[in-house]
């Protein structure tokens, strides 16, 4: 494998990780300082809103009543633990820029949130989705990349699973490459 694929993980995961992050703290600041909390602004009626929720349990809310200081404590373990088993697996992917894609949004969105939790002791969280009164937890732009990046990544593999020459980096043969530019086809007989 060429030294620019072995070493194609350091740029593409550090770089769609710091996108993500970047956008995610960015917004995050936004809607705290433009939405007071637990303040809802309507973006489509019925459908779509902003708003400004602490999440200091997990994804999606989950255990965000507990209110326990060891949680915090556990969910910045789970975050570090996290990072570390991506960059672990992902310096064996350097040819696979799908995966690679995935696993920098997945980091940088894991990223995002622990950033917060290492701050404030909670995950900012400001976009909501809803159908009339039926409503997904709030979530922010380190969730939606973290979610994005899991499918990419899910699909990418099973895709793989079922045509096994999908993983693999193309490859040119001569006769693939066709005749040369300024060859005739009474050259290639």
């Amino acid at each position: 494998m060429p030294s620019s694929a072995r070493f194609a993980h350091r740029r593409t995961i550090p770089l769609v990780a710091f996108v993500v992050l970047i956008a995610d703290q960015i917004t995050k600041a936004i809607a705290v300082a433009e939405i007071p909390l637990h303040t809802r602004v309507p973006v489509i009626e019925g459908f779509f809103a902003f708003t400004h929720a602490h999440n200091r349990g997990m994804a999606f809310g989950l255990f965000n009543d507990v209110g326990s200081a060891w949680l915090r404590w556990v969910l910045v373990g789970v975050a570090v633990a996290a990072v570390l088993i991506i960059w672990s697996y992902a310096r064996h992917e350097a040819d696979r820029p799908a995966v690679l894609m995935a696993f920098g949004a997945i980091l940088g969105g894991a990223l995002g949130n622990l950033v917060d939790r290492l701050r404030f002791g909670y995950v900012e969280d400001f976009i909501l989705a809803h159908w009339g009164a039926h409503e997904w937890p709030a979530f922010n732009v380190a969730d939606a990349a973290i979610t994005m990046g899991g499918i990419a990544l899910f699909l990418t593999l099973a895709r793989e699973q079922d045509d096994p020459e999908a993983s693999k980096p193309p490859t040119e043969t001569p006769s693939e490459i066709g005749p040369d530019v300024g060859s005739t086809a009474a050259d290639d007989a």
